[in-house]
C-alpha cells in the first residue's frame, strides 16, 4: 500500500428502507440490474465477487465486512489498477427513505491514478443513480434510457441461410414483425424484412444492433438499409422512447394478468391447430427446422423453465439458464404425446402450474421492486414476444406442410 492515498465519497438518498437497499447491494439477482453487465457474487465474509462491463473493464474482490441492512465493505481491484482499493457502503434511514454513503478509499495518487480517479468520479454517481432507480421502481435505467426501433426479431441471417433461401444479402437481422405504434412500423418495415444497416452499423450480430441502440437516444433519426424480397431498400427511422411498463403490485394481480394472457394463448393455439392433421403437425419445413409440434414442445419446455425461474427468484438466486434448443430433445418431447390435443393439454397444465406458483409468491417478494419487476416483466412482457414469434413459426410450418 502506498504512503499517500486518497478517498472519494458519494452520497445519495433513496426512497426505500435500508433493508431494500441492502438487498439490492447483495442479492445476486438484483446486483446486475444496477451495475456491470456480468456479475458473479457470493455476499458473505471472504466471499468473492467479479463484475465485467461491455467496455472490457472488469473488477474483482472479496467481501471484508457485512452488517445486514446497514453496512458493506469489500476490496476492489480493477483492470490496470496498480493495487487493490476498498469500497465501504453504509446506509441509515427508516421504512420510507435511506441515506447511502459510498466511500472508495486506499486509492493512489499521481500517475497512473489520475485517469482511474476520473473514471471512478464519473461511474460511481451513475451506478448509484441507477441503484436508486432499481430500488425505487425496479427499472434499470441503462436499459430503459436506450431507444427502441420497435423491431421484432426472427433470426440472424448467415451466409448459409442466405444461400438456402436465396436472400440478396448474406448478413443481417430478419424480422418476425414490428411493434405497433413504434418507430419500425412508422418507417414501413415489415415481417420478413432483413435489416442490413442501421446508422453506420452493419448488423452482423445481435450485439451490433444493441451497440447501435446504445450509441443513440430517443428521437434520433437514422438511415436504415434493408432487404425486402430480392430488393435492397432504404428508409429513415426515428428511434422511439422505451415505454415504462405498469406491472402488478401484488401476487394476485400478477396471477390474474398471467391467467388472462394464457387464455389468449390457448385461443390462438386452438385456432392455429384447428383441422391440422398429425402428419401436417409433424412436418419439418427444412433440414433441422422445427415442425409445428416440435415448436409447441419448445413452448412447453419454456413453460417448465419458467417454473425453475420462479424457484430461483424466490430463493434469491440468479435466473436459471434455459440452455440450448436441442432438436433431438424437442423430437422426443413431441413424440411423448401421441396427439396434438395431448400436447396442448400438457402445455396448458404447465401454464396452470405457473399461475398457481405466481399466486403463492410472498408479499415481501412483491414489495421488492427490482425482484418483482424482473419476474413480472419476464412473464408478462418478454415471453409474450417469444410466444408470438413461435406462433408465427408454427403457422409457417403448417403452411409448408400443406403446400
Amino acid at each position: 500500500m502506498p504512503d499517500k492515498t486518497q478517498t472519494l465519497e458519494f452520497v445519495i438518498s433513496i426512497d426505500s428502507s435500508p433493508a431494500q437497499v441492502y438487498d439490492a447491494l447483495t442479492n445476486p439477482v438484483v446486483v446486475p440490474m444496477w451495475i456491470g453487465d456480468v456479475v458473479e457474487s457470493d455476499p458473505k465474509k471472504e466471499g468473492r465477487f467479479y463484475i465485467w462491463w461491455r467496455t472490457g473493464y472488469y473488477t474483482a474482490g472479496h467481501y471484508i465486512h457485512l452488517e445486514e441492512d446497514s453496512k458493506l465493505v469489500f476490496s476492489w481491484h480493477g483492470l490496470e489498477e496498480p493495487h487493490p482499493t476498498q469500497v465501504t457502503i453504509s446506509m441509515t434511514g427508516d421504512e420510507q427513505q435511506s441515506s447511502l454513503t459510498l466511500t472508495h478509499s486506499q486509492i493512489g495518487v499521481g500517475e497512473p491514478w489520475e485517469k482511474i480517479v476520473a473514471t471512478f468520479n464519473q461511474e460511481w454517481p451513475a451506478a448509484l443513480d441507477n441503484l436508486k432507480s432499481v430500488v425505487e421502481t425496479g427499472i434499470d435505467r441503462r436499459l430503459y434510457d436506450m431507444p427502441m426501433s420497435g423491431i421484432l426479431v426472427s433470426r440472424l441471417v448467415t451466409p448459409e441461410l442466405a444461400e438456402k433461401h436465396t436472400f440478396p444479402v448474406d448478413f443481417g437481422i430478419q424480422l418476425s414483425g414490428v411493434a405497433q405504434g413504434m418507430a419500425a412500423e412508422a418507417a414501413g418495415l415489415q415481417k420478413d424484412d432483413i435489416l442490413v444497416r442501421i446508422g453506420a452499423s452493419e448488423l452482423r450480430s445481435f450485439e451490433d444492433y444493441n451497440a447501435a441502440m446504445r450509441a443513440h437516444k430517443p428521437g434520433d433519426t437514422l438511415p436504415v438499409e434493408y432487404a425486402r424480397g430480392q430488393q435492397i431498400e432504404n428508409t429513415q427511422i426515428e428511434l422511439s422512447a422505451r415505454p415504462i411498463p405498469e406491472l402488478p403490485a401484488t401476487a394476485l394481480e400478477f396471477a390474474a394478468e398471467l391467467r388472462q394472457l394464457y387464455a389468449q394463448y390457448s385461443r390462438q393455439l386452438e385456432a392455429i391447430f384447428a383441422g391440422v392433421s398429425q402428419e401436417q403437425a409433424s412436418y419439418r419445413p427444412g433440414h433441422k427446422e422445427w415442425s409445428a409440434k416440435e415448436t409447441l414442445a419448445h413452448l412447453l419446455l419454456t413453460e417448465r423453465w419458467v417454473h425453475f425461474v420462479i424457484l430461483t427468484a424466490l430463493a434469491g438466486k440468479p435466473r436459471a439458464k434455459f440452455g440450448e434448443n436441442d432438436l433431438n430433445l424437442l423430437t422426443a418431447l413431441a413424440g411423448a404425446y401421441p396427439t396434438i390435443s395431448d400436447l396442448l393439454t400438457e402445455f396448458q397444465r404447465a401454464q396452470d402450474i405457473t399461475i398457481a406458483a405466481v399466486e403463492g409468491i410472498p408479499a415481501g417478494f412483491m414489495r421488492s421492486k427490482p425482484r418483482s419487476h424482473m419476474l413480472s416483466h419476464l412473464l408478462l412482457k418478454e415471453l409474450l414476444y417469444h410466444s408470438k414469434d413461435h406462433f408465427d413459426q408454427i403457422e409457417a410450418a403448417i403452411l409448408a406442410a400443406s403446400e
